[in-house]
């Protein structure tokens, strides 16, 4: 199984299961986000979703020309 079983230096945990103690992660300071599940998969409860709100904060924060 793969999991986190040390959060890199300045992250925090954003989500948890039963199955895994890290799901997502956050850095502190920083827009560095991490997940350790499949949003893709059809059981996934709102996996769509995930990738919506991702969709939308890259958009928001897109810095190109």
């Amino acid at each position: 199984m793969n999991e986190i079983t040390k959060l890199p230096l300045d992250f925090k945990i954003l989500a948890a299961s039963t199955m895994c103690d890290v799901e997502a992660i956050k850095h502190e300071d920083k827009s560095l986000y991490g997940i350790l599940f499949h949003p893709e998969v059809h059981h996934t409860p709102k996996g769509p979703e995930v990738f919506d709100n991702f969709n939308t904060a890259c958009l928001e924060h897109f810095n190109g020309p």
